[in-house]
């Protein structure tokens, strides 16, 4: 199981089940959407807004799982353990607050399922961008 998260070879090659990728881009258009609700304009930030971070951070895991899907089992993990933190710490500042107030229990089930669904079974596997069929 380890290997499956943590894979030898970066590439393409994704060898969870194929709803676990769909689940990891609901996901991520969820966090999306929370992080763009959350920017206020009209507040001069200096630096980057936690709201920006948030979009970046969506960004970067779109374009991992685009190009090498071989990390979503990674990726999965990561998100698991942003969204225990934001649901089981004291301090709101560590944290998004709309993730604390905004139906935080579904996306922490859908990133469990997804992890699950991601690291168990062969039933099929991408290479190339090309569904293959395990015989």
């Amino acid at each position: 199981m380890l290997d499956r998260i943590f894979p030898s070879a970066i590439d393409n090659n994704y060898h969870g089940q194929s709803l676990a990728i769909y689940i990891f881009y609901v996901i991520i258009i969820i966090k999306m959407g929370l992080a763009l609700m959350a920017h206020d304009p009209s507040v001069v930030n200096v630096g980057l807004a936690p709201a920006h971070a948030e979009v970046l951070t969506c960004l970067l895991f779109v374009l991992l799982a685009m190009r090498y899907r071989s990390l979503i089992p990674m990726l999965f993990l990561m998100m698991f353990l942003y969204f225990s933190v934001a649901l089981f710490s004291n301090s709101n500042q560590l944290v998004d607050p709309l993730i604390i107030n905004t139906g935080p229990l579904s996306i922490y089930v859908l990133v469990i399922i997804g992890f699950i669904l991601s690291t168990t079974g062969e039933r099929c596997y991408y290479r190339n961008n090309a569904v293959l069929k395990r015989p």
